[in-house]
Parts: C-alpha cells; sequence; structure tokens
C-alpha cells in the first residue's frame, strides 16, 4: 500500500525494510518505525556502506492484532519492536521531570485525557 493513501485515512503508518534486524547478536528484533527519516538513519547507522533498501509499509493496528491474535504461530512477530519517535522519548522525559516521580505513562494501561 503505498504511504500516500495513509495521510487520507485514519490509517497510522510504520515503515520498515525487508529483513532488516536491530539490536544485538543476543537480542536482535525487527524495528517499525513512525517516521521514515528515522527509519533510515537507524539502517544506515547499522550498515553505513550498504544502499538503503525500498522502504516498505504496514499499518499499525493490524501489526497489533497480529501480535494479540493467539491463533498466531509466527515467531517472527514475537521479535517486532514499534519505535517511537525521538520526541515522544524526549517528551515523556519531560512528563516526568514535570511530575516529580510518577511516570509519563504506563505499560498495559490505557490513560484517556479529556
Amino acid at each position: 500500500m503505498p504511504s500516500y493513501l495513509f495521510y487520507y485515512s485514519n490509517l497510522v503508518p510504520l515503515f520498515y525494510f525487508e529483513d532488516f534486524k536491530a539490536g544485538n547478536k543476543d537480542e536482535e528484533f525487527f524495528p517499525l518505525y513512525f517516521r521514515k527519516k528515522e527509519l533510515i538513519s537507524a539502517f544506515k547507522a547499522k550498515r553505513p556502506d550498504d544502499i538503503v533498501p525500498e522502504i516498505k509499509v504496514t499499518e499499525l493496528f493490524s501489526v497489533v492484532r497480529s501480535i494479540a491474535d493467539p491463533s498466531n504461530k509466527d515467531p517472527d512477530f514475537e521479535k517486532l519492536m514499534i519505535i517511537p519517535p525521538v520526541e515522544s522519548n524526549e517528551k515523556a522525559l519531560e512528563c516526568k521531570k514535570a511530575s516529580g516521580k510518577s511516570d509519563a505513562y504506563q505499560l498495559g494501561k490505557r490513560i484517556v485525557i479529556l
């Protein structure tokens, strides 16, 4: 699916390269990025001499559904890692500093602010 179609829908694109792994040899994973430029930067950092391959696009909620599906026995889904944008990590640290001891978010909990 072309990435421009995500712009006109309610879908959240995730960008990746086929067979690109990150991490160390003991804990390799397949990274999925919200931003193309961060994917390319990670690829160039790991493989500076290689030509950047074709960028593939998938959709966030379809990935989450596939990971959560108990009938899905594909072991590669256990190695997927969704990488948040750099600014998200920075914002989480700012929120933590501003709030004191409590975390800006907690895994497994949905926090809705209206």
